[in-house]
């Protein structure tokens, strides 16, 4: 799957781990939302400068084509404008965000600390404050998190939302959402860009188990079918 990748600058050394809720307070930027369909998408975006760029579709093996696997828009910059910069992975079942990923540039200097003060607000209290680099996740019931790898249920610190057909290293994630601010010309004081991302585990690990099963089931049945079918001449 096509990606875009956005190096983030770690201006500061220093990290602080707080005890958070349990994962985000929500699922959304910019006014959209995990869950949401791609015109639900394209109805929120469309006022705000954004226009659609590639598409692709979950493509399965000839007899399983689905719904659209993922979208990229664009906002170009103009005059005293924000540029950005999203792509929306969707479920191959539901056909409904399971995946965002967002970047933009301010082309100004912004407040560090009356950012992470919004974002707290919004997000809740994150799992993780690194420098510029804010976490938030969640785990599936009776899962100790302790016990697992966090690295496992971190968004990835790039512009993709593809996460491989193999959802056994998610098994224990719920949500995740990552933000990252860089650009900074003070260490740390003000930043001038954002990259957002977010992930719902609980409903890609769900949509992609059932796919796999169902791919597994079609391809058994064909492998049977071809054992009674005549060899060809040997």
């Amino acid at each position: 799957m096509s990606k875009f990748v956005f190096t983030l600058v770690s201006l500061l050394s220093f990290s602080t781990f707080v005890q958070a809720q349990d994962g985000p307070r929500l699922m959304e930027t910019l006014g959209i939302r995990i869950g949401d369909t791609p015109e639900q998408i394209e109805k929120i975006l469309a006022p705000q400068g954004y226009k659609t760029g590639n598409r692709s579709e979950h493509v399965l093996g000839p007899d399983f084509r689905g719904h659209v696997a993922y979208i990229m828009y664009a906002k170009a910059a103009t005059g005293f404008e924000n540029a950005g910069e999203i792509t929306v992975g969707f479920g191959p079942q539901s056909g409904t965000a399971v995946a965002i990923a967002r970047r933009e540039n301010f082309y100004r200097n912004v407040s560090a600390s009356e950012l992470k003060k919004a974002l707290t607000e919004k997000y809740g209290l994150p799992n993780s404050d690194t420098a510029g680099n804010m976490r938030w996740m969640s785990y599936k019931p009776g899962v100790n998190p302790k016990s697992i790898s966090l690295e496992s249920c971190k968004v990835r610190d790039s512009m993709q939302v593809n996460y491989g057909l193999d959802v056994r290293p998610f098994k224990d994630c719920k949500q995740s959402l990552y933000v990252g601010l860089s650009g900074s010309p003070n260490n740390g004081l003000e930043y001038r860009k954002i990259e957002v991302g977010m992930i719902d585990f609980n409903a890609y690990s769900t949509e992609w188990t059932a796919v796999n099963a169902m791919v597994a089931k079609k391809n058994a049945e064909a492998l049977e079918k071809n054992k009674t079918a005549p060899l060809p001449r040997l």
